[in-house]
């Protein structure tokens, strides 16, 4: 049998993968998997009218260092929207009171949340006791 993408295959190969113009579909793709210990975090912040030009500025070139320091801590995966004002980080690690714990004792980490506090009016709140911290309702 002949596959029209991908020439001739061999006897007793697997079928090559559907595909839509020459593409897989979306739906096939393999997500990676997170360790057993990993937790989801969502936090919500805000900004404070206007700011949001100057934060995405900064977000779009974060300090190298912060992003090691972010990565040294165990934080593996870190996003955040925006919908106006409102900020939802999504973060993924393997234990996030001590990851803030230790952002929150990191200078370099301090000096950048200097720069984002002016710009919001709900800020991340690193006591781990805050209510910046969205319940999680749906995870497929």
């Amino acid at each position: 049998m002949r596959h029209a993408l991908c020439g001739p295959s061999l006897p007793g190969a697997a079928p090559p993968p559907p595909t839509h113009r020459g593409r897989a579909y979306p739906f096939r793709k393999q997500t990676p998997t997170l360790p057993v210990n990993a937790v989801k975090i969502g936090l919500h912040t805000q900004l404070k009218p206007g700011a949001e030009e100057r934060y995405e500025e900064y977000h779009r070139a974060v300090w190298p260092e912060v992003l090691e320091g972010i990565r040294r801590v165990g934080i593996t995966k870190y996003v955040i929207f925006r919908d106006g004002p409102d900020l939802f980080h999504y973060i993924e690690c393997d234990d996030y009171d001590r990851a803030i714990a230790e952002l929150a004792r990191s200078p370099l980490n301090q000096s950048w949340e200097a720069e984002m506090a002016p710009m919001t009016t709900v800020a991340h709140d690193f006591s781990g006791k805050g209510s910046d911290r969205m319940s999680l309702i749906f995870d497929l």
